[in-house]
């Protein structure tokens, strides 16, 4: 059992050196910014001005690294849905079929393992600076970069993981 399995094998990312280091960034800029500047936008999350360079890298990697668990979450309601629908009584009361019901919810399924490919390409790119566009983070752009393409992360991303 590794340092982030607790006795029933579930990993805790926030006990992660990484979280950990970016929390221990994050959190005091946090403290200094207006809660209106942290405020998620329509087109993510807003960069407070007033960071250092450090923190900012801190606060990139701490918002890009937060959509991760927040997929997984999805993953696993999606997962919850599906194997537990409503009552047909329950379903009737929304005018929802049961079909409809699962139909819905594995599409949410799909579409969340889909983008976990996706944010794991973004956040690759924060965390190692490589300073693409987040529309640009398909698998073959960033596996290509000289940055990770021989590195550890390389294999870590290989074309056949995701």
């Amino acid at each position: 059992m590794s340092k982030l399995d607790d006795e029933d094998g579930v990993r805790d990312l926030g006990s992660h050196d990484l979280v950990e280091e970016a929390m221990g960034v994050i959190i005091p800029a946090l403290g200094r910014v207006h809660t209106e500047t942290v405020a998620c936008s329509g087109l993510g999350w807003v960069m407070p001005d007033d960071l250092s360079p450090a923190e900012q890298y801190g606060y990139a990697v701490f918002s890009n690294g937060s959509a991760g668990p927040a997929c997984i979450d999805c993953l696993l309601h999606a997962c919850s849905f599906i194997e537990s629908p409503p009552t047909e009584a329950v379903l009737r009361s929304y005018g929802i079929r049961r079909d409809r019901w699962l139909d819905y919810h594995v599409a949410v399924f799909h579409v969340s393992m889909v983008s976990m490919s996706d944010l794991a390409m973004v956040l690759t790119n924060v965390v190692l600076r490589l300073g693409l566009d987040d529309r640009c983070c398909r698998k073959d752009t960033v596996h290509r970069n000289a940055w990770v393409r021989d590195s550890a992360v390389g294999d870590a991303l290989a074309p056949n993981v995701f």
